[in-house]
């Protein structure tokens, strides 16, 4: 059981032009200290990018996310001060294909993304099916 607390802080930045919607989603995620063992993992950020053109009915793009850990772990004594050296950075690319249906009351999107680059993790591979209500 994780008896620590995280908080998440997210903001939204997005442009819509033209049929244009270029966007950047960022999150940072503060951990605190385990309320048993002491010790706090660290802070880390998400990051999520797109750049969609709709086109009649479809809307297409190339999307991509980055999520990393920005400050060290701290331990404690009862680990006996040993840390985890680590830190955790993935990049990944890939893009997005929607199609609006039933005269703009439902959009159906497949995105995909392939890590690019990727330490202290395995490689990621992503694949997200939505239906947005619009």
């Amino acid at each position: 059981m994780r008896r620590s607390i995280r908080f998440n802080q997210s903001f939204l930045f997005p442009i819509f032009k033209d049929g244009w919607t270029i966007s950047a989603n960022l999150a940072l995620e503060i951990n605190t200290a385990n309320s048993i063992t002491g010790y706090r993992t660290g802070d880390a950020l998400h990051a999520e990018f797109q750049a969609t053109k709709r086109i009649g009915k479809w809307t297409v793009g190339p999307v991509g996310y980055y999520v990393g850990q920005v400050t060290d772990d701290k331990s404690s004594a009862y680990y006996n001060n040993a840390i985890n050296t680590n830190r955790f950075n993935i990049w990944a690319a890939g893009g997005l294909v929607g199609l609006r249906l039933r005269a703009r009351r439902a959009d159906v999107l497949m995105r995909s993304t392939n890590s690019l680059q990727f330490q202290w993790r395995d490689a990621a591979h992503c694949r997200w099916l939505g239906i947005r209500r619009a």
